[in-house]
């Protein structure tokens, strides 16, 4: 999938970023997409998104008339793209990382030292959130002193935005939701999998990832010190604290759909992850 051209004529000439036309470009080894997915992709490409009327509707936009920069527009309409992409239907997380979709829609810089910078991205992120496109989720692992990268949900206002009506998301979300649950093998496990516990998972499952990332691509001396601590406590108390940690990361109705041996078994596989974090990497 790759962005339709878009005349951004009617906006200012001036170039002052890096990257003056970001556009999003699917990776080549990604499947191909739900049809829901594909369908609201194609209406996004096919309309400048940035100029939904909604941005000027809002009360939030009483005191500023003004339309987005050209730099800002292009870069709503790449992300926009690259989350449709990446959009869980049941779940409605975006699965992806900000850093990974900056630099898929060519948001990101580098320093001449090689730091990377994901700050356009994010700002378009900000600007989504701002007008209630977007609902984002960062929290904090208390127990490996690190913020979990930011966790992005789509609203159903953002389905108005793209062009799809909210009932057709509702549809297709439940949709899917009956495909999963007749993937599984017993009526407790399908009556288990709602809406409200399928992104509990997927929550899960993102911050886990990302725990995962980072011992394998950047872990740094500090993260290495927070586990080689957590490992020399015993293992009531690095249960309690896997345990606390969990709780602070759900939120009550998140807590209130699970059961105590699903809460065990989260503490279990976290308390795995993080044993694992601390072996030495074993003899070939």
């Amino acid at each position: 999938m790759s962005q339709k051209n878009i005349s951004f004529s009617s906006f200012g000439q001036a170039s002052y970023v890096c990257n003056p036309d970001p556009e999003f470009i699917a990776p080549k080894h990604h499947k191909a997409r739900p049809l829901f997915i594909r369908k609201a992709f194609n209406y996004a490409n096919a309309r400048r998104v940035w100029m939904w009327e909604g941005f000027s509707y809002f009360k939030i936009q009483a005191k500023r008339k003004r339309r987005f920069n050209k730099h800002r527009a292009k870069a709503i309409q790449a992300g926009v793209l690259c989350m449709t992409h990446h959009l869980n239907i049941v779940s409605g997380m975006v699965e992806a990382s900000c850093t990974d979709m900056a630099e898929m829609c060519g948001l990101s810089t580098h320093s001449k030292a090689g730091n990377l910078s994901i700050s356009r991205f994010t700002r378009m992120i900000d600007d989504l959130e701002t007008f209630g496109l977007i609902k984002t989720e960062k929290v904090w692992d208390r127990v490996m002193g690190t913020w979990i990268p930011k966790m992005i949900w789509v609203t159903d206002i953002f389905f108005l935005m793209i062009g799809i009506k909210p009932d057709e998301y509702n549809a297709a979300q439940n949709q899917q939701l009956g495909y999963l649950k007749s993937q599984l093998t017993t009526v407790e496990e399908k009556e288990q999998l709602t809406i409200t516990e399928a992104k509990r998972r997927k929550k899960q499952q993102f911050i886990e990832n990302a725990f995962e990332a980072r011992k394998k691509k950047h872990s740094s001396k500090r993260l290495e010190k927070q586990a080689k601590d957590f490992a020399k406590k015993g293992l009531d108390e690095q249960r309690s604290e896997i345990a606390n940690n969990l709780a602070s990361q759900l939120n009550p109705e998140e807590l209130k759909g699970l059961s105590l041996q699903d809460f065990k078994s989260l503490v279990d596989r976290r308390l795995g992850q993080l044993r694992h974090s601390t072996e030495p990497p074993s003899k070939l």
